[in-house]
């Protein structure tokens, strides 16, 4: 009797792993990309996060009036004292591309101090690989007791990361602070996509159906 040896084979071929090798690293490089794409936009919102944060504080401070301990006083650290001079505010100073500062202002418009008490500002500086692509020429001063700010309108702080991502914070001529625009990172956010105009449907037309033939039932 013959037997039939069935022969089974348990293995791949070359051209089966190099198709299975190619799919996986395609899959890898979308998601490596995808995964440097959101660490860069999660840096960039940490930071306006912050941004608006310290802004705020400077805006709270403003409309109390904080005075630092009277560290504009005249007569001392005594708080309250009815002598001491009232302060400009408080304002928020770009003086570099990456770093910002928080101070109350005296009235003669030259101290600067924090809440503290001590003369000095308090400077934050922007994560690494982000910075100000636009900030304001002047500091941002909020005014007291809700005076507003000294801006002449509408004020827009832009922060810009790695792969061209960018999001802005804006500061209102009466003090509002609020999130900008947001762009860049090949579709992140930025322009708003157009919307396709739809193709008119011609409307079909019918033609009235022939009449009889001449002499038709006569």
């Amino acid at each position: 009797m013959n037997k039939k040896i069935t022969k089974i084979n348990l293995g791949f071929t070359l051209v089966e792993m190099m198709v299975a090798v190619s799919v996986t690293a395609i899959l890898l490089g979308v998601g490596v990309a995808q995964y440097r794409k959101f660490s860069r936009t999660q840096l960039i919102k940490a930071a306006v996060r912050q941004l608006k944060s310290d802004l705020r504080v400077a805006q709270a401070n403003a409309l109390s009036g904080e005075k630092g301990s009277c560290a504009c006083g005249k007569f001392g650290a005594i708080c309250g004292d009815p002598r001491d001079p009232t302060i400009l505010g408080w304002e928020v100073s770009f003086p570099s591309a990456t770093s910002y500062e928080i101070y109350g202002l005296c009235q003669n418009g030259v101290t600067k101090f924090m809440s503290d008490g001590t003369l000095s500002t308090l400077s934050k500086s922007l994560p690494t690989n982000v910075s100000f692509t636009s900030k304001p020429a002047i500091p941002i001063r909020f005014k007291v007791l809700g005076g507003g700010t000294n801006l002449s309108g509408d004020a827009t702080i832009t922060l810009s990361g790695l792969g061209g991502i960018t999001q802005s914070v804006m500061v209102t001529l009466g003090g509002e602070i609020k999130d900008g625009a947001v762009g860049g990172g090949g579709g992140g956010g930025g322009s708003p996509t157009a919307t396709p105009t739809p193709i008119a449907t011609p409307t079909p037309k019918f033609s009235p159906p022939p009449g009889p033939p001449p002499g038709f039932g006569t």
